[in-house]
């Protein structure tokens, strides 16, 4: 089993191999907008073009971010979200162009439609992390929830002009970095008996994503003081009680006070 988690990670740049046709039959397209953004074509081959159009990156994130069970999304609430200033007849035209730049830079058979008012992704040609980390959450998979969360959802990804599209966005970064911290709280408790060292890292981990998390933290200075190491459970807690004083002038929880006490009284 792997246990080296990764919360953040910056894409992995490699040589663009030779072009190819985008709509060959069997077209995969890897998408990953969970922390650095990155979009290839199944030899590998970035497709830069279109990550530096932002409303039809924003289409391609929204369109992968559906969960695979219900794929499709009513074209009113694209237009809504991406080009609220627009009347309906030129939202619909700019939807219809940008549907066209992701079929021509993706494939044929990527973006499809149901019916005359819905679209979404041809899954089986698709290979998103958002999904997968939707699969894993929904199977209690962990391991690959921590692996596939890099980042925020769209890290750095910003439309001026579509307030409701940034809304959305901000609801599915506190979504996917929510279940991260569930998935690595869930495999500190699955490995804090057999391999606390496992454990220790990953409540490490978890507390980069929420450090501000004080029961979190009393389960780090638990487990830290299991392991011996008290010098480095007082860092933790003193860092904790320096935040929480700057950023909301109060202190620590009494039972974190208790725990540091009880830490510091067997060093």
């Amino acid at each position: 089993m792997k246990k080296e988690f990764m919360t953040r990670d910056s894409a992995v740049r490699t040589p663009a191999p030779p072009a190819t046709r985008p709509d060959d039959a069997g077209t995969t397209v890897r998408l990953r907008v969970l922390g650095a953004t990155d979009l290839r074509d199944q030899t590998g081959r970035e497709l830069r073009a279109l990550v530096a159009q932002p409303k039809r990156l924003g289409l391609l994130a929204l369109l992968a971010s559906a969960d695979p069970h219900r794929p499709f999304w009513r074209k009113d609430t694209i237009l809504a979200m991406l080009w609220p200033d627009f009347s309906q007849r030129r939202a619909r035209a700019a939807l219809r162009a940008s549907v066209y730049q992701l079929r021509r830079v993706l494939g044929s058979g990527i973006v499809m439609a149901r019916g005359t008012e819905e679209i979404g992704l041809e899954w089986t040609r698709v290979e998103a992390d958002v999904a997968q980390f939707r699969i894993a959450c929904r199977t209690k998979d962990w391991e690959p929830v921590l692996e596939l969360y890099r980042g925020p959802f769209l890290d750095g990804f910003y439309l001026s002009d579509a307030p409701e599209f940034e809304r959305w966005i901000d609801r599915q970064r506190a979504y996917f970095k929510s279940e991260a911290v569930s998935a690595a709280w869930a495999l500190v408790g699955r490995y804090e008996q057999s391999e606390p060292q496992l454990a220790l890292r990953l409540a490490r981990q978890a507390l980069v994503l929420e450090p501000d998390d004080e029961l979190g933290v009393r389960r780090l200075l638990s487990l830290q003081d299991r392991l011996g190491d008290r010098a480095g459970a007082w860092h933790v807690f003193n860092d904790l009680h320096r935040r929480m004083r700057d950023d909301l002038g109060i202190d620590p929880s009494p039972e974190t006070v208790a725990l540091m006490a009880a830490i510091r009284s067997r060093s």
